[in-house]
Order: structure tokens, then C-alpha cells, then sequence
């Protein structure tokens, strides 16, 4: 695969699919370039990425609360039981 630079910190890759963008993160001085470190290239991109993790995070969240909440519903049923004595 052949890298070709088109612009400070960025490069072209051509690929089995076309080409497409490379957004390295190291500079060609061998320092790091923090915009594509954090973002991964572009604000959308990280835009994305953050709405995945949030998705992600929530969905983790609800399930947690509803375990909690169904423990506590089987909780309330248990101690609700009235031993009845048999004839």
C-alpha cells in the first residue's frame, strides 16, 4: 500500500475499496499530533464516536437499573408470603 501526503497530517491510501483518508498520528518530525490523537481526524468523527460511547454507557445504565429494580419487586414478593398452616 502506497501513502501519498496530501496535506499536513494527513495522508491518501489507496485500498482494495479505493482510496481513502489516513489521519496519522505522529508528524512527519516524529511528534504527536494531539487533533488526530483525540479526534481521530475530523470533529465528526469524534462526534460519532462520543454518541456510540454515550449509547453504549446507557444501555449499560438501564440494564444495571433494571436488575436492581427486579431484585427489589422479588424482594417485596418474598418477604410478602404469609405462611399458612395446613389443616
Amino acid at each position: 500500500m502506497e501513502d501519498k501526503s496530501i496535506a499536513p497530517g494527513v495522508k491518501l491510501r489507496k485500498g482494495k475499496l479505493g482510496y481513502r483518508l489516513i489521519f496519522p498520528i505522529k508528524n512527519f518530525d516524529g511528534s504527536i499530533n494531539w487533533f488526530n490523537l483525540l479526534t481521530g481526524g475530523s470533529w465528526g468523527s469524534l462526534i460519532k464516536t462520543l454518541a456510540l460511547l454515550i449509547l453504549i454507557l446507557g444501555s449499560c445504565w438501564a440494564y444495571y437499573h433494571d436488575v436492581i429494580q427486579a431484585m427489589e419487586i422479588c424482594n417485596n414478593i418474598y418477604a410478602m408470603q404469609i405462611q399458612v398452616p395446613f389443616a
